[in-house]
């Protein structure tokens, strides 16, 4: 019989889990669907984020994402189902993290996939969160299952993490966030013209101006001081756009509350990405 957890985990692209640790978790990621002009991309299967960026810079308008239908998630469920009854080990539920659902359809997708599968017990949790900060709900709960843990007790370490989880990133440009109207326009507007650098968190499921500071030198020591604020952390990931020695850096500057080997470094998705633009940046922690 082939080792597997009783309880797996699902998510999706938005999550930005680095696809490695996905793997060695067997944690399912439905990718996201984006569309420059008449070519549309699967996240991460056809379009690496590399070349999202590229494109992003050139592209006149905004791309379009769209969240996978409820067709995709009751595959990817599907596909975990498969998994188990061909090792014949029994799989219990199956736990699927997406953020919340004033940011995105995800959610709802997930949601009505899992009223579609016959089989085990699906519990679809809005994290009110976004980036690592959906990723890293799914990871702990991920070990939770690989260490035995049981549905109830996976679920109630949810319920403990979830307001321990926080965002604080920097943007380059707030121009992004304009065209997608994911921030208030006069904010944004106002924001470039006096050529600010803001700093945002999420609370409640929302994304916030919490600071604008005028050079992009004092925008970093504010969001590390920031972060450094909710020290001591159970997990800590340092998120970018296309900002890799930046991210490089701060990580560095957080080995001396938290082992450096324990904080990831990875780039924020396509969808995500697509809001913030290039330069973006940001620590996503998970508080003791």
């Amino acid at each position: 019989m082939t080792r597997l957890p009783k309880i797996r985990v699902a998510t999706d692209s938005m999550a930005d889990i680095p696809p490695a640790l996905a793997e060695q978790l067997g944690i399912v990621v439905v990718p996201a669907t984006i569309t420059f002009g008449d070519q549309t991309y699967l996240e991460g299967v056809n379009l690496a984020r590399e070349d999202f960026y590229d494109r992003l810079i050139k592209y006149a308008g905004l791309p379009k994402t769209a969240s996978p239908g409820p067709g995709a998630f009751a595959d990817a469920y599907g596909q975990l189902i498969r998994q188990h009854h061909d090792a014949g080990v029994p799989l219990e539920a199956i736990i699927s993290f997406h953020p919340p659902m004033s940011l995105s359809g995800l959610y709802n997708s997930a949601y009505a996939a899992s009223q579609m599968v016959e089989g085990p017990k699906i519990v679809v949790v809005d994290s009110g969160q976004i980036s690592m900060g959906i990723g890293w709900l799914a990871i702990c709960a991920a070990r939770a299952a690989w260490e035995g843990k049981s549905l109830d007790e996976v679920l109630s370490l949810i319920a403990e993490l979830k307001p321990r989880i926080q965002v604080v990133a920097g943007l380059d440009t707030l121009e992004w966030a304009a065209r997608s109207g994911r921030v208030n326009r006069l904010v944004a507007a106002l924001g470039n013209l006096l050529a600010v650098k803001p700093i945002l968190k999420v609370e409640k499921g929302e994304i916030t101006l919490a600071e604008r500071v005028r050079t992009h030198s004092r925008q970093i020591e504010r969001v590390l001081e920031m972060g450094r604020a909710l020290a001591p952390f159970r997990d800590v990931a340092i998120m970018h756009a296309r900002a890799p020695q930046l991210a490089e850096e701060l990580a560095d500057r957080l080995a001396d509350i938290h082992p450096r080997q324990r904080i990831i470094v990875a780039e924020i998705g396509c969808i995500l990405g697509s809001y913030t633009g290039p330069g973006a940046y940001g620590i996503i922690a998970v508080r003791q």
